[in-house]
């Protein structure tokens, strides 16, 4: 999804109707798209994290996922106009079915987001491997075992471990994102919209806290729903890219793409479009009554698709140039030593 900050403050890039203008159609530069990496290694990372510590009560917790926002809306406006429109854009236009369309820009679109997700991935990899690593140990399959068992054993631990992983992360990222949004509403829209912020206030609650109060519930709702969703999704279809990578055996290059691509974009589908319609529809019983929990269900989950296979290809790549295991190459014999060689293998079957 669009990282997309609505602060109410002036912007050099939004027109007067609320939209993105830019001066010009070019493409994002290398460096916007290495700008992009950027924010989803550190300021993904950082509000995550921050949402989760502000949750149990550290107050440096907020202090992080705020910097995480700036930190973002710094790059962003760094960018060239054309990265910036990438990065705004989303790959798919429309609320649904009836205006369903495909972005004019939906290429540049895919590599900003790809550019982001990849190492989102790339950091699941860890804690994803532990959980799989953990779950073979502890799985009660008998050694020797064949069949379902067998293939049970081999194929469960990764998909649960990864999809996991994948899950807390997306509930983690997406719920700083649902609270931000929220406390950076205006007053009168929030008031106007949301009847527990209207309570609130009108109970002679101080706005701010109640604001925060608001953005922290419609938070922990997404994170819940969204670990669900997101993680079972994951444990489902093998846990993506990443678990069926570390199942795959030796493969050439462009098969470890091809199925790296196709694993990816077959989960991330259907986990796109949940997490598109967890977001609005905290929003809607949190902050806006108005918003459509279906809005843009549609488009999310196939954008996440094609951005899903992108990051999916990269790491079938990745993995494919990771080493070997050798093999320990047969002893090479003078014809003399192969003929004493031959000999004493004869002994020994004739022992044995």
């Amino acid at each position: 999804m669009a990282y997309v900050f609505d602060d109410g403050k002036p912007d050099a890039n939004v027109d007067a109707g609320g939209g993105y203008k830019f001066v010009d159609d070019k493409g994002p530069s290398v460096m916007d798209v290495i700008k992009s990496a950027a924010s989803g290694l550190a300021s993904d990372t950082a509000r995550g994290v921050g949402y989760g510590l502000e949750t149990v009560g550290v107050d440096y917790g907020r202090r992080m996922r705020e910097s995480a926002d700036w930190f973002d809306r710094e790059l962003q406006a760094s960018m060239t106009p054309g990265g910036q429109r990438a990065n705004q854009e989303q790959i798919f236009t429309g609320e649904g079915l009836s205006d369903f369309g495909v972005s004019p820009n939906w290429k540049s679109a895919a590599i900003m987001q790809a550019a982001r997700s990849v190492p989102q991935m790339a950091m699941m990899a860890l804690p994803g491997g532990v959980a799989a690593n953990l779950l073979k140990k502890v799985l009660p399959v008998a050694e020797g075992a064949t069949g379902v068992l067998s293939a049970a054993k081999r194929w469960l631990p990764s998909a649960v471990g990864y999809g996991g992983a994948e899950g807390v992360q997306a509930g983690l990222t997406n719920a700083a994102q649902t609270q931000s949004q929220i406390e950076a509403t205006p007053f009168d829209k929030l008031y106007a919209g949301s009847p527990e912020f209207k309570a609130l206030v009108d109970g002679d609650m101080d706005p701010d806290l109640a604001r925060r109060q608001v953005a922290q519930k419609a938070a922990n709702d997404v994170a819940v729903r969204t670990t669900l969703s997101t993680g079972g999704i994951g444990a489902l279809t093998g846990g993506g890219a990443l678990g069926m990578l570390e199942r795959a055996g030796k493969g050439n290059v462009v098969k470890k793409v091809l199925s790296g691509a196709a694993t990816e974009a077959i989960q991330e589908t259907p986990q796109s479009a949940g997490e598109q319609y967890i977001q609005q529809k905290a929003l809607q019983e949190h902050a806006d009554r108005n918003v459509d929990p279906w809005g843009q269900v549609l488009q999310q989950g196939l954008g996440g698709g094609v951005v899903g296979g992108l990051t999916g290809a990269v790491a079938g790549g990745a993995h494919s140039f990771r080493a070997q295991p050798q093999q320990t190459p047969k002893p090479q014999f003078t014809p003399h030593e192969k003929i004493l060689n031959d000999a004493a293998e004869g002994v020994i079957r004739r022992q044995n």
